[in-house]
């Protein structure tokens, strides 16, 4: 279509202007640690589930959700 990244920067109207940061497509996910598999202690909220307690490093820009979106297909 012939676009370019600097067809979306439009400095005469810049709240829709798109400039901005690229971000990688893969990032390293540092210290991860995954916690044994327990009930959850909320049965109002989840009754019958489980819970787990997860943490990790990433770089700064990374999305913390998209990690645990991968971790569970």
């Amino acid at each position: 279509e012939g676009i370019g990244y600097a067809d979306f920067v439009i400095k005469q109207i810049p709240e829709l202007t798109l400039a901005g940061e690229l971000r990688w497509a893969c990032v390293p996910v540092q210290g991860m640690k995954v916690g044994a598999l327990e009930d959850d202690d909320c049965d109002d909220c989840f009754p019958r589930k489980k819970k787990v307690q997860v943490s990790f490093t990433l770089g700064k820009g990374s999305y913390g959700t998209m990690v645990i979106r991968r971790m569970l297909g």
